[in-house]
């Protein structure tokens, strides 16, 4: 209880910081010159030529308070009415997570979440009851034109993904260790300084806690040091969806496997022989699940999107990436393809742009996969908790090609030399 106490108490004061910078604008009444999402604050167009556009305001922005009172809709509307002028302060967007929310109702949730993190859990829950199809809506659906009840279908489906996505992102937060911001213009980049148990022992079991570590040292080939490397963006990225993948099969294996062993099943002797928990769920995953669907897809379409959604925002376009990478390194024809050729080629290709890099540290790296098999691992628990109030729609056939994941000919993904 003392711990969660604490992360709140971090969590507002992240957001604290976030409200420091602040824009008073003074309005005179009439036309304001915005529109806005009424129910957030949030600007999202602004009228040429109105009262916003010649004060400077910016799509975005968040009306917070007007008049020193905190911002509503009907308050807007009453000053805007009235007969004297009044000061509105804008903050900046706060968002969860990397990825711009397009649905209203994971921006709602967003922003009840910015206000109080204690509102979560009942924000989620209203949303996806207001998204789940009741019969009144299923009749409507049965009217509705075949190609008009398909486009709600999927808006719906992508409103519930989005909710996972910020169910996700706010888990990451809680634990302490918020989201990093998107990578994908390349460069330099440095996270800080961040506390590793928030992305270790705060979100997996003892029993998964080595398989985590066991999955980063096969990610990371490095002689030791913890200087700065110079590696391809898409490289990091892939790296990075598949710690996703892996977060999310390792939550969902631990399930099955504790359900094994309560049922006193072979799982018990594998342990024994594992020499303990640790070890022996990392067998179960390999020897006794083995390749196949349960570890290179998830189980909803909407925790993929939601995946997708994570990956995009931090990096872009991994299948657009690749194919520029091929580009790059086989501009040459007739040369030898063999690893130390394209190894040469990949770096004279970064040392000439050609190829979007990062320069990042070893411990940087580590902090981004630890995150990524975080929010795998969250995803799957989100994810058994929202198929409770939401109808979620199972996946059919795997999506790894998404983010450009080479497989090998069992369909295993294979980790980027």
């Amino acid at each position: 209880q003392q711990q969660q106490q604490q992360q709140q108490q971090q969590h507002r004061q992240q957001l604290l910081q976030h409200r420091l910078e602040l824009w008073v604008v003074g309005f005179s009444p009439g036309a304001v010159g915005l529109d806005v999402v009424w129910e957030t604050g949030e600007v999202i167009n602004i009228h040429p030529g109105g009262q916003a556009a010649s004060l400077g305001v910016q799509v975005g922005w968040v009306l917070g308070m007007i008049n020193g009172q905190n911002y509503s809709a009907q308050l807007l509307e009453a000053c805007s009415n009235g007969e004297h002028p009044y000061q509105v302060t804008f903050q900046p967007r706060w968002q969860v997570g990397p990825a711009e929310l397009v649905g209203l109702p994971a921006r709602r949730v967003q922003h009840a979440l910015s206000q109080d993190a204690a509102q979560l859990a009942d924000a989620l829950e209203k949303e996806l009851l207001g998204l789940r199809p009741d019969i009144g809506n299923n009749e409507a659906d049965e009217i509705l034109p075949a190609n008009q009840t398909i486009i709600m279908t999927r808006v719906r489906r992508h409103s519930v993904a989005e909710l996972l996505y910020v169910a996700v992102c706010a888990k990451l937060r809680n634990a302490g260790a918020p989201p990093v911001k998107s990578v994908k213009s390349g460069g330099f980049v440095r996270f800080g300084r961040w506390n590793t148990a928030s992305l270790t022992s705060r979100v997996h079991s003892p029993l998964s806690l080595d398989a985590v570590k066991e999955h980063i040292a096969a990610s990371i080939v490095t002689d030791g040091s913890h200087d700065l490397v110079r590696l391809p963006l898409f490289s990091i990225g892939q790296a990075y969806a598949m710690s996703v993948l892996f977060g999310y099969v390792l939550h969902r294996a631990e399930e099955r496997f504790n359900l094994e062993v309560m049922l006193g099943n072979s799982c018990t002797k594998l342990v024994e022989e594992a020499g303990g928990p640790g070890r022996a769920l990392q067998r179960y995953i390999d020897e006794v699940i083995g390749p196949g669907t349960f570890q290179d897809t998830m189980v909803t379409q909407e925790s993929q999107t939601a995946a997708t959604m994570q990956v995009n925002a931090l990096f872009g376009d991994l299948q657009h990436m690749r194919t520029e990478i091929f580009t790059a390194v086989n501009r040459e024809e007739g040369s030898p393809s063999n690893k130390e050729w394209l190894q040469q080629r990949l770096s004279d290709a970064m040392a000439e742009g050609l190829i979007v890099h990062l320069q990042i540290s070893i411990d940087d790296v580590q902090r981004l996969l630890l995150e990524a098999v975080a929010f795998g691992s969250f995803l799957h628990g989100a994810e058994g908790l929202f198929s409770a109030l939401s109808e979620l729609t199972p996946v059919v056939e795997t999506r790894l090609d998404e983010f450009g994941i080479i497989t090998d000919d069992e369909g295993c993904p294979l980790l980027p030399d």
